[in-house]
């Protein structure tokens, strides 16, 4: 396997996450990439039979994998920061008029 289609630490416990909690069809975490600090969305990606013409180890109705939704938190406060501002200064200016 090519060293860039590994899974991160995260998420392999995402994958486990899955693989012991069947029932569970999303799930939230912070987790960190290099420096930077992530809320990620997850959802599991299941083998299916027809996986196995390409994958033949894989086995059927197994988490393989998750697909991530990824926001910077830092990105996310920024913003954050500034709606509030704009919120106030919203809220400043009414009062004033």
């Amino acid at each position: 396997m090519l060293e860039r289609n590994k899974a991160l630490p995260y998420e392999e416990k995402l994958i486990d996450y899955f693989n012991e909690n069947r029932d569970k069809k999303q799930t939230e975490i912070f987790a960190k990439e290099g420096d930077k600090e992530l809320y990620v969305i997850a959802r599991p990606i299941v083998a299916e039979e027809r996986c196995k013409s390409c994958h033949p180890t894989w086995t059927t109705g197994v988490v393989i994998a998750t697909e991530n939704a990824k926001i910077d938190t830092i990105d996310f406060k920024n913003a954050l920061e500034s709606n509030i501002f704009i919120m106030c200064l919203n809220w400043f200016l009414n009062i004033a008029l």
